[in-house]
Formats: C-alpha cells, structure tokens, sequence
C-alpha cells in the first residue's frame, strides 16, 4: 500500500500536531494522508461520505464516554481498523478497548514514529486478515446451507417419485374398474352416468396431479392451514403455453393431449386480438396456434408481435401438410408445424419439447446479453428483462 488514508479523532492540538509531525515526515513508506477531526460527531459524519483505511482515535474525546466511541465506530464501520490512543499506561483499559473492536492501541508519550507507523501497519493486516476469515468462514456456511438445501429437495424429489409410482397402480386399476361398469351387460341409468362421470373426471384430475408429481425436479411452497406450508404443485414444472384457435373441438383436443401427460398450463382464446391481450400480461414458453384465425394468418400475425418482442416460439397447426407451407412459417419465426392428419400425443409433445428448450437457450442468452439477429451471428449487448 503506497499511500495511507487515515482518519484521526483527537480534540488536543499537542497531539495533534505531534502526529502530523511523525507520519507526515516525507521519503516514508508507506505515505500518510492524514483527516484530522475533533469530536465523534465530526468522525462519523467524515466516515459516512468518506473512505479510510484506518482510524487512530483518543478515547478521551468530548462526546464519548470512555469506549463508547471505539463500539459505535466497530458497530457502524466493521471493515475499517481501529487504533486507540489512552492517556493511561494500563493494560486492563487496553485490553477492554480491543475487545470492544479495537485491533490495536498506544500509549500517549510513549510512542515514536517507528512505533506509530509498525502499531497502524499492523492494525491495519490483522484487520484485512479478520475480514478475509470472516469473508470465508461465510463463504463456508452459505455453501453448507446450500448443500443442505440440495439434500433437502433430492430427497422431496426421490419421495415424490416413489409416491407418484406408488399411486399410479390403484388409479389405473380404478380407471379399469370404472371402465368395466360403463361397459357392462346391465345399462345404468342417466343418474348413474352423470355419477360415473364425475368419477372419471376425478380420476383424470388425480392422474394429472400424480403425473406432475412424478415430473417433480423442482418446486415451490405455499402457506397452508395451521402457519404450515406444503409444495405448491401448481409450480412444479409449469410451462405456460397460448392456444390460439377458434375450433373449440381442435382447441379441446390439443388441451387435452397436452395436459394429460405434462405438467402444463394451457391458456386458450380464439383470436389473435384475445392472444395480443394475454401476452401483454403473461410470458409464455410456447404458443400453438391454427394456421388460419378469425383475425389473419397466424404465421402473419406472430410475424407482427414479433416486432415488439412480445412473441413466444410458436407451433402452426395446418388443415393439410404443405413443405413450402412449413418452410415459410419458419421464415417468419415459427419454430414448428403440424398437420391435423399427423396431430397426436407424441407429435406435438415432441414439437413442444423442442420449442420449450429454444425458449430456454433464448432467455438464457438474453440474460447474459447475447443476441441473435436475423443473419444468425450473435452478438453481444447489455443483458436486458422482460424478453420472451
């Protein structure tokens, strides 16, 4: 260290003087530049716009009480080193004023300049050493609490699976039985089917919530009765996807498959005007729309949302397959395309798991500020929020 800045709290002029002498001698190594203030007061408030590297303070001064001063400045200061200056040859005040923060004191008139500067210098390496151990001992005790946590929610997660699995065996013989009594020689009546179906529709709801469980790789919780909280299996794996279609048969068909083997929440509006609506207040990791809309084209019209950044990766459904179709659309950004003859559970989860994974390498690039135009070479800018 080249230069020193150190921040003196002395009210008696003798002494100040006296120290001015001893570390501003010049050809000295390290140099001192030395702040001179009278009273507490004036030092806390040089500290707050100030910074030092070290603090050589009387214990006598106006407005402090015997180490009150040396307490307050090691609460409200930690990192700065501190070194006392007492009247009194005493060893027990000495000792009271390192405990109370101190890294160091000195006795007035019983100091020369060597003795000075080795007692600052030293001050100053206990306390850059006391703040590395600190520093790492934290450094420590974070990484603990991590791996704690790790263990924590490997073990959440190797539960729920195991649950998951063993749930699924008396729900699929549920599902069996059920399906039986439909089918069976003896044809029930209209009260009978409403209640056989509402039993099948809680099923269903039981499978998708064990399916999401059995999905588990995070999660979050949520407050629960009695100040208690358990995990919120709405957040587990949650992908947020826009169905745009205004055939409620497609609409409900393509709901269906994604929801039933996938941790999914699917929005659904008719329109590209109902779409725009949504996404001005919700972020999306897909969106599946029909090729035609009431409002447009839909590869036009993720083509202008597209302007404002707005657009999630995108799935066309089309009426008949069409290469040049398809080729087009991924154009104009489209990240897939099916066809309604080929639509089923394995297509679109597969279309679907490739659009959720450009999505993520997308936010992850803009996190760190990489951007891709539209010639494909990236570029690097400021990370920004609020993309896709």
């Amino acid at each position: 260290m080249d230069s020193i800045r150190a921040l003196v709290i002395e009210d008696d002029q003798v002494d100040i003087m006296h120290l001015t002498r001893l570390l501003g001698a010049p050809r000295q190594n390290p140099t001192y530049r030395l702040d001179v203030t009278q009273s507490l007061t004036e030092a806390i408030d040089a500290l707050g716009s100030e910074s030092f590297d070290v603090i050589l303070m009387d214990l006598d001064l106006p407005d402090s009480v015997e180490l009150s001063g040396v307490e307050r400045i090691a609460a409200d200061y930690p990192l700065i080193p501190i070194v006392v200056m007492t009247g009194l040859s005493d060893d027990r005040v000495a000792l009271t004023a390192i405990k109370s923060g101190a890294q160091d004191y000195i006795v007035k008139g019983e100091y020369d300049v060597k003795t000075l500067r080795r007692s600052l210098s030293h001050a100053i390496e206990r306390k850059q050493l006391e703040n590395s151990l600190k520093q790492a001992r934290q450094t420590i005790v974070e990484q603990q609490e991590q791996l704690l946590e790790e263990e924590r929610r490997r073990l959440v997660i190797e539960m729920a699976a195991s649950t998951a699995h063993e749930l699924n065996s008396p729900i699929t013989g549920m599902v069996g039985y059920l399906e039986m009594l439909r089918n069976g020689e003896s044809p029930l009546d209209g009260e009978a089917l409403k209640l056989l179906a509402n039993m099948e529709k809680c099923l269903e709801d039981m499978r998708i919530r064990v399916r999401k469980v059995e999905k588990l790789n995070h999660y979050r919780t949520k407050e629960y009765v009695g100040g208690k909280r358990i995990m919120d299996l709405s957040t587990v794996n949650s992908r947020r996807v826009l169905l745009i279609d205004a055939d409620v048969h497609q609409a409900t068909r393509i709901r269906n498959l994604i929801e039933r083997d996938s941790a999914c929440t699917v929005d659904w509006v008719r329109d590209g005007r109902s779409a725009l609506a949504l996404l001005q207040h919700h972020r999306y990791d897909a969106a599946i729309a029909s090729e035609v809309l009431p409002d447009g084209w839909a590869v036009n019209w993720f083509g202008r949302v597209a302007a404002d950044d707005q657009r999630p990766f995108a799935i066309i459904v089309r009426e008949y397959p069409n290469d040049s179709v398809g080729r087009d659309s991924l154009e104009h950004g489209v990240a897939a395309y099916l066809s309604k003859d080929t639509l089923s559970e394995t297509t679109l989860h597969t279309a679907l798991e490739r659009v959720f994974e450009r999505t993520r390498l997308e936010r992850e690039m803009d996190r760190v500020g990489i951007v891709v135009p539209a010639n494909g070479h990236s570029r690097a800018e400021s990370p920004k929020n609020g993309s896709r």
